[in-house]
C-alpha cells in the first residue's frame, strides 16, 4: 500500500540531514543537485580532492 509506505519512510525522517520532498520533479532535482555539490565541498572531500590547496596552506585541519 503506497501509504503505508510513504508513512514507513516519513518515520524514518530524523536520520537524514537532507529531505526531499517529490512534489515537483524540477525541484527535487535541483535540491538533489544542490546536497552531491555541498557533499563534494566539505572540508575532508576537498583535502583529498585538492591536496596542494592544503599544502600551500600549511594545514588541513580546522581551526578551533
Amino acid at each position: 500500500d503506497l501509504l503505508a509506505n510513504a508513512a514507513e519512510e516519513i518515520s524514518h525522517v530524523a536520520e537524514f540531514d537532507y529531505v526531499i520532498i517529490n512534489k515537483d520533479f524540477d525541484e527535487a532535482r535541483r535540491d538533489l543537485s544542490a546536497i552531491v555539490r555541498a557533499a563534494r565541498l566539505t572540508l575532508s572531500q576537498q583535502t583529498v580532492r585538492h591536496p596542494e590547496q592544503f599544502e600551500i596552506a600549511g594545514s588541513t585541519s580546522r581551526p578551533a
